[in-house]
């Protein structure tokens, strides 16, 4: 009988070889696909592989992969809230620590994540606030500019016509 891939997996991780790992998992995918009762771990151990090589888009993907299979599963929906409040997708990573919180109220983490994820809320709308002030700055300096520019274009045709035209003495 060949190797559990999980194990053969877990072994890599212990050796620090998260390539290895990855690889062992891939490998055995038609296998684990077959035998629900270990997808659903070597998924988790997936997505634990992919966030150490630092895959964050596969691993969002696996984790979302293992909540379509288990919706309880704690550690995949909170490994996929703190991708999801990495890239800034706030409201949906409100929405896991949620649900996480209403799976097991008591985790500290959950509630540390949530705090977190307010800051940077108000952090993002804040920065959103200045860019947009600064936006607004800069199409009043450009509006300014403009009015410069005829008005000196003006004065230049001005002083031009005032030049060329015949004196009256």
């Amino acid at each position: 009988m060949p190797p559990d891939p999980v194990a053969r997996a877990q072994r890599f991780l212990a050796e620090a070889d998260a390539r290895s790992a990855l690889g062992a998992l891939e490998e055995a995918d038609a296998v684990l696909k077959s035998d629900r009762s270990r997808l659903v771990p070597a998924l988790r151990l997936k997505g634990y592989v992919l966030v150490q090589l630092r895959r964050d888009a596969e691993a969002e993907a696996v984790f979302r992969h293992v909540l379509a299979l288990d919706p309880e599963d704690g550690y995949a929906r909170f490994e996929l809230a703190k991708r999801l409040h990495a890239r800034n997708a706030f409201a949906e990573a409100r929405r896991h620590y949620e649900a996480l919180a209403g799976l097991d109220p008591y985790r500290a983490d959950v509630q540390e994540h949530l705090a977190r994820l307010a800051a940077a809320e108000r952090d993002h709308a804040e920065v959103a606030a200045q860019i947009h002030s600064g936006e607004q700055v800069i199409a009043w300096l450009g509006f300014l500019t403009v009015l410069l520019l005829v008005g000196f274009g003006l004065l230049l045709r001005f002083l031009l016509l005032r030049a060329a035209a015949p004196s009256r003495v």
